[in-house]
């Protein structure tokens, strides 16, 4: 079953790339729970980090279709861009922001020859910020240096 989905760029409004009929939408939210050493030598929990959002989005292009190089020049610029190229993505599972494209693995369907899927992955980027009275200002590199920082989403 066809879901809609919109790929939008941050230097673009974006749009729906027309051709590719998406069937499935999986977003893989993670944490983590770290753990430090006590004095018994037991470990105790210290804290959750939350991993970077892994957005897996599947569907089909038909290789015989008109506007087919369309769709699959969009696909190649779009994973072949080396620059920090940031893309949201909305479906009727949810909205995600601040992704790039990592992997886009295709294959032909078996059982119809005339079908491309294609798997595009997105993975959500943090970026590093100080924390601290003085984070804002540029000057201050100390932030770093005494371990004022965070991953943050932007």
């Amino acid at each position: 079953m066809e879901q809609e989905v919109a790929i939008y760029s941050d230097d673009s409004f974006g749009s729906k790339i027309a051709e590719f009929k998406c069937f499935a939408v999986h977003a893989n939210e993670r944490s983590r729970i770290i753990s430090a050493p006590v004095e018994n030598g037991q470990m105790s929990p210290d804290h959750k980090v939350i991993d970077p959002t892994i957005i897996t989005v599947t569907g089909t292009i038909d290789c015989f279709d008109e506007a087919t190089s369309n769709a699959i020049d969009k696909l190649n610029s779009m994973f072949e861009n080396c620059r920090l190229q940031l893309y949201s993505l909305t479906s009727k599972e949810g909205a995600w922001s601040q992704l790039m494209l990592k992997d886009k693995p295709h294959k032909e369907d078996s059982d119809r020859p005339d079908l491309a899927v294609y798997e595009l992955v997105f993975q959500e980027i943090m970026m590093v910020q100080g924390q601290g009275e003085n984070a804002a200002n540029s000057e201050n590199s100390n932030n770093m240096n005494t371990g004022y920082c965070a991953a943050i989403r932007l």
